[in-house]
């Protein structure tokens, strides 16, 4: 199974990095990257976490840019199904995603607003 959340937040893609960075627990980070330039930013980070009750990693995916002074970010969780036949993760992913959409949410004046689920 998948999740695919998409926010928007005041903060900065550097302030959101650094928030997950920080405060998301248990994991394990795969890649970070922050691009800077003209007024505008991107950042990239990966992290990857084991589940018990799915018995296999989960990864998660954070892509945050800032074109327009609102910084939109992708929440992408993933891979925690470990059998090729049934695609059943005991709510992994979500929860996965959910810590992440948590942190993102409570940074700048008001929080982040979630667009989808």
């Amino acid at each position: 199974m998948s999740v695919v959340q998409t926010l928007t937040t005041p903060a900065s893609p550097g302030q959101v990095l650094a928030a997950l960075d920080s405060r998301l627990g248990r994991t394990e980070k795969v890649h970070e990257e922050l691009l800077e330039a003209a007024g505008s930013a991107v950042g990239l980070a990966v992290y990857e976490q084991y589940f018990l009750r799915v018995d296999n990693r989960v990864a998660l995916m954070i892509v945050a840019d800032d074109f327009s002074g609102t910084a939109a970010v992708r929440i992408i969780a993933t891979g925690a199904s470990s059998n090729l036949l049934l695609s059943f993760d005991w709510g992994a992913t979500g929860a996965y995603a959910a810590e992440a959409a948590g942190i993102i949410s409570s940074l700048g004046a008001g929080g982040a607003r979630d667009h989808s689920g």
